[in-house]
């Protein structure tokens, strides 16, 4: 018989593996465990204040999906019945209003292709009107304000190196050309800071001749810039006269609505029309509503869906800042549950006594054993209290085997 635990502090979900590989990676201690269905989750403690530690165990489904999330959030929030259901990853943000890298708290998560589909023939034409049924599952409104005011000491634990842009290396690029064609500069393979200007040249040269906005000469080993480059570029410095816009340093923290959906989607409509009836959101990604529900109908105390942008749902979208994504959003939830999620308090004496108490009795009534009550009890000193829950059903054989697990607690 395997004795019930304390309850964690925290039970962290990612969407799919890699992303559970990459929080693995940036901690060490990372502990295998299995589940009562033999599913693989890992648990580590992390110091706080006052001498506290923030338990968390890490569990990911097989697939990615919402139905997925929900089956592998549900079985191990009833195991390890976790104080905080909490989600890490990546998620698309809206372009111009976040930056890759930047981490997204969902103040509410919904599901934004929710509804009722009507599709009817309105003379030659296919006309389809969908009404969006929108359920949203919320952060608590005090989490809510600690996010928008969090500061951003978590930012100098991420170990990753933040990512050159590819649109930043792209307009470096297509600037160094011209101003080679111009006789202003150096060739841009040669020049000094092209592998800290552009070190994924290239990705980034065969993304700009995908794009004919350069030709190359492999006879020649040149690059040159076609019409449409010079015209794009032109374009860029209209609307940007002083120069390539640098990528920011650091990663900032939104607090908004995060859409849930089913698909994969490359489109570049997809934030103004959630808009249409969401207005606020920022984000979009395919699990998060799913642990929301969850943490409902399980009745955790606290939920906090916290993905940092990797891509903006558009025909542009990569994994370029997937790996630091990832741990971004991870260094800022364990962060935050650090400062704001409750310690799981001490037991004093007078809990401890009262549990002695209670298993005396409890072990009295099923053995009838001066010694064997008295032994247990001496192994008992500081077990937890949902223990005589547990003792109140057993047999004298249960007791027995149970003596060896106390052993352990």
């Amino acid at each position: 018989m395997s004795l019930e635990k304390s309850p964690i502090d925290v039970l962290i979900i990612t969407a799919v593996k890699d992303e559970l590989d990459v929080v693995r990676e940036v901690e060490s201690d990372w502990q295998r465990r299995e589940d009562s269905s033999g599913y693989l989750y890992y648990m580590r403690r992390d110091k706080r204040d006052a001498g506290h530690a923030l338990s968390m165990a890490l569990a990911s489904p097989i697939d990615m999906g919402g139905d997925f999330a929900s089956n592998l959030a549900t079985r191990p929030t009833n195991e390890l019945r976790p104080k905080c259901l909490a989600m890490v990853g990546i998620c698309a943000g809206w372009r111009g209003k976040v930056f890759l890298g930047d981490v997204i708290v969902a103040d509410r998560v919904f599901r934004y292709d929710a509804g009722k589909l009507r599709a009817y023939q309105a003379g030659e034409g296919r006309v389809t009107d969908v009404f969006h049924d929108i359920r949203t599952y919320n952060l608590k409104p005090q989490w809510v304000q600690f996010a928008q005011d969090f500061g951003g000491d978590w930012i100098n634990t991420i170990r990753a190196k933040r990512p050159l842009t590819q649109e930043y290396q792209t307009l470096w690029l297509l600037d160094s050309l011209d101003a080679f064609e111009s006789g202003m500069g150096e060739e841009p393979v040669r020049r000094e800071d092209r592998k800290t200007k552009c070190p994924d040249w290239a990705t980034v040269l065969q993304k700009l001749k995908d794009e004919a906005l350069i030709r190359l000469s492999p006879r020649e080993h040149i690059i040159r810039l076609t019409n449409a480059g010079k015209a794009f570029l032109g374009e860029y410095r209209i609307v940007n006269p002083d120069g390539i816009k640098p990528d920011p340093d650091k990663p900032r923290v939104h607090v908004a609505p995060m859409g849930t959906g089913n698909r994969v989607v490359e489109d570049p409509d997809l934030f103004p029309t959630i808009a249409l009836y969401e207005r606020k959101v920022l984000g979009v990604e395919m699990e998060g509503s799913a642990v929301g529900v969850v943490a409902a109908v399980e009745n955790v105390d606290h939920c906090i869906i916290a993905k940092s942008v990797t891509d903006y749902a558009d025909l542009q979208k990569n994994d370029h800042f997937r790996h630091y994504a990832i741990e971004a959003s991870y260094r800022f939830l364990v962060a935050f549950l650090k400062a704001h999620l409750p310690p799981t308090r001490a037991k004093t004496a007078d809990d401890r006594e009262h549990v002695h108490l209670d298993l005396l009795r409890a072990v009295h009534l099923r053995l009838g054993s001066v010694r064997d009550w008295v032994n247990l009890h001496q192994q008992c000193q500081a077990i937890n209290l949902n223990l005589v829950v547990l003792l109140g059903v057993m047999t004298a054989n249960d007791l027995q085997s149970a003596l060896t697990d106390l052993q352990n607690i």
